[in-house]
This record gives C-alpha cells, structure tokens and sequence, in this order.
C-alpha cells in the first residue's frame, strides 16, 4: 500500500467510530423530536378539548341566564296586567263614585 491509500484507511477506521457516533446521535434527535412533538399534539389537544368543555359550561350558563331573564319578565308582564286591570276598575270606581257626588249634589241644589 502506498503512504495515500493508507492514510486514507489510517483515517477510515479511526473516524469510523465518530461517525458512527454522529449518525446515532442524529437518529436518536430525530426520535426524541418526534416524541416531543406527539406530546405538544396531545396537549394541544387537550387545551382544546377543555377550552370546549368550558365553552359549553359557559353556554349552559348563559341559556340558564336567558331563561330566567326570559321568565322573569314574562311574569312582569303579567303582573303589569294584572296591576293595569286593577288600575281600570280603580278609574271606573272612582268614576262611578264622582258621578254619584255629582248626583248629591245635583239633589241638593
């Protein structure tokens, strides 16, 4: 073998082990990569699997809210008609009692 050939095998065999090295190194960040990035997956899916739950738990909330806002005014409305009835009967009684004042008075002139 001449000096070139034998250099060249000299430095094979000694930088084989590194590059070796190298190619394991670059295997194993390719996979802890992969497992990194399944594990960022799984909690993006879990931050969105929990910001649905609290959206629907806020949905409930606010269509509970409605609801009874929704009752409440059905039963002021109610009452406002019942109250505007009463007020009615008040104003046709209180007619009844001035056109009865009206009468006595009428009678006693």
């Amino acid at each position: 073998m001449d000096e070139i050939t034998s250099q060249v095998f000299i430095d094979l065999v000694t930088n084989t082990p590194f590059v070796g090295f190298l190619v394991w190194q670059y295997v194993q960040m390719r996979k802890d990569i992969k497992e990194q990035h399944d594990k960022t997956d799984k909690l993006r899916i879990d931050a969105i699997e929990r910001q649905e739950l609290q959206r629907e738990r806020f949905e409930k909330v606010i269509a509970g809210l409605n609801d009874d806002k929704d009752q409440l005014v059905t039963q002021l409305e109610k009452r406002l008609e019942t109250v505007e009835k009463k007020f009615a009967t008040l104003e046709s009684q209180i007619r009844k009692l001035f056109s009865m004042i009206k009468q006595i008075r009428d009678d006693r002139k």
